[in-house]
């Protein structure tokens, strides 16, 4: 048990120096099991700087509606897209957005909203077969209650 917390330790610490850093790493991890063979990992973790992806994010508005089953839900979005453009034109088209989240949530109960990837994908589809200048790659509930 303490030889695993040590390893998880270890990644850790060279995670966080790696995050640091704009390099790639390689840790070699040689594990020797029960039987007495020596089970060899490579882990490869990239140090470049991720932080540019963190401008590319749109934040929505909080929204307030009802779902199907007669509940109310009071919920807020991050949409990630993949280039600068399509940041810009989430932005521009802000009222059409809003519209495809109202349209989306007012059909799901709020058993259903409770699965965040049906939810998520639900809404990155209808909101790129509207895009023109990028595609969404990911949308974060970031405020979410449900009545």
């Amino acid at each position: 048990m303490y030889k695993l917390l040590k390893l998880v330790g270890t990644f850790l610490l060279v995670i966080i120096l790696t995050s640091c850093s704009n390099q790639t790493t390689n840790i070699t991890i040689h594990n020797s099991n029960q039987g007495g063979n020596i089970e060899v990992s490579t882990l490869e973790i990239d140090g470049s700087d991720h932080s540019a992806g963190l401008n590319l994010t749109v934040e929505t508005e909080e929204i307030t509606t009802d779902l199907s089953d007669g509940n109310f839900v009071q919920i807020q979005f991050q949409l990630v897209t993949d280039t600068e453009q399509g940041k810009e034109e989430l932005e521009s088209r802000d009222f059409q957005i809003r519209n495809v989240l109202i349209k989306e949530l007012t059909q799901l109960t709020a058993n259903q909203l409770e699965n965040f990837e049906l939810v998520k994908s639900k809404i990155k589809g209808q909101i790129n077969m509207m895009m023109i200048e990028g595609n969404v790659v990911d949308v974060l509930i970031v405020h979410k209650v449900v009545q």
